[in-house]
């Protein structure tokens, strides 16, 4: 996050000159023309978009930033090295695991869950079900007075 506000931040200084000069322009078409012959327009709005999206940071300068980049960087490196020992550790059942549902592959625990149904069958046998339902009554009636007949 914090590289994409410092280029945001030099792609808005560097293409700044060029929007200004496309604000300038009152027709539409001679502005659409201008904005496809330069790219550094959909650059500049692109970058400010980006920087309009997190004004928290609209103040700070580029130092603080990538100050504050290089302690997350230090803080992550730091918390990789437990993480990589317990996704060592992890790792190893998830064999012992696999092993032992392909040595017992009678057991419940090794047979897969059942999968989900999509939305649209399920409420396509749900309208189903409510239109038998709906139907059984009259074709019981017709019955009826066939039988009377």
């Amino acid at each position: 996050m914090i590289d994409g506000i410092l280029a945001s931040r030099t792609a808005c200084k560097e293409s700044k000159p060029v929007y200004e000069k496309y604000q300038k322009i009152f027709f539409k078409k001679t502005k659409e023309k201008f904005k496809q012959e330069h790219p550094e327009v959909a650059r500049y709005e692109k970058a400010a978009d980006y920087l309009a999206k997190h004004p928290d940071d609209k103040d700070s300068t580029q130092k603080e930033l990538q100050e504050e980049q290089e302690t997350l960087l230090s803080e992550i490196a730091e918390l990789k090295v437990p993480l990589t020992e317990v996704q060592e550790d992890l790792k190893k059942l998830r064999d012992i695991r696999y092993w032992v549902r392909k040595a017992t592959p009678g057991t419940e625990e090794s047979k897969e869950p059942p999968k989900k149904q999509p939305i649209k069958e399920v409420l396509q046998d749900k309208a189903d079900e409510k239109k038998a339902q709906r139907t059984a009554p009259a074709q019981a009636k017709h019955r009826q007075r066939d039988m009377e007949l």
